[in-house]
């Protein structure tokens, strides 16, 4: 199991690895793999990951795997290692102009094609609906696009939180994750 996980990367002690490993291995169908980005990883037909993924190695082990089409993945899914297979198809440059200015309407939607031109980086994110909700959301509120991916993910936080606050009757006095009150924070993740 060591050489599928990088316990060293949770800073759990040794022997809280030890345990750890112990459980994954006695009783893997407790337990649920997330392989994000599959297709960025070496996986190679006699490695421990691909016997995982083929349910030779820790039956019973849920396995979620998020990746590209690449061969290893096609190959996998020949030999029927995964039950369900997914695909997600993203907006075309079409489809972004689209969305943007129903979204925003047709003046706004124009503006923001025009500053999402002048960032390559956030402007390949639009190809993915739930990102360019994301980044209309945020050009809606603030008026300009964000300027990176974190930006967006603050954003999204904030607005959960504002959300959750309201919901609960009490008053919402931030507009940015950095003016959000410690204790709430500490309270969201309890």
């Amino acid at each position: 199991v060591s050489q599928l996980f990088r316990f060293e990367e949770f800073g759990l002690s040794k022997e809280e690895k030890e345990e750890l490993e112990r459980l994954i291995v006695s009783r893997p169908e407790h337990f649920a793999l997330v392989c994000d980005g599959l297709d960025e990883g070496s996986v190679d037909a006699d490695s421990f990951l691909w016997r995982v993924l083929q349910g030779t190695r820790l039956s019973g082990l849920r396995v979620i795997a998020t990746s590209r089409p690449c061969e290893a993945v096609a190959m996998l899914s020949e030999e029927g290692a995964f039950q369900r297979h997914l695909q997600m198809f993203g907006f075309t440059k079409e489809n972004v102009e689209a969305f943007t200015k129903k979204y925003l309407g047709k003046r706004q939607g124009e503006k923001i094609m025009t500053e999402l031109g002048k960032n390559p980086a956030l402007a390949s994110l639009m190809h993915t609906p739930f990102f360019a909700l994301l980044i209309c959301e945020q050009f809606k509120e603030a008026g300009q696009i964000p300027s990176t991916r974190t930006d967006i993910f603050n954003s999204l936080v904030t607005r959960l939180l504002q959300r959750f606050m309201k919901s609960r009757g009490k008053r919402v006095n931030f507009k940015r994750l950095e003016d959000v009150p410690v204790e709430l924070l500490e309270k969201a993740v309890e």
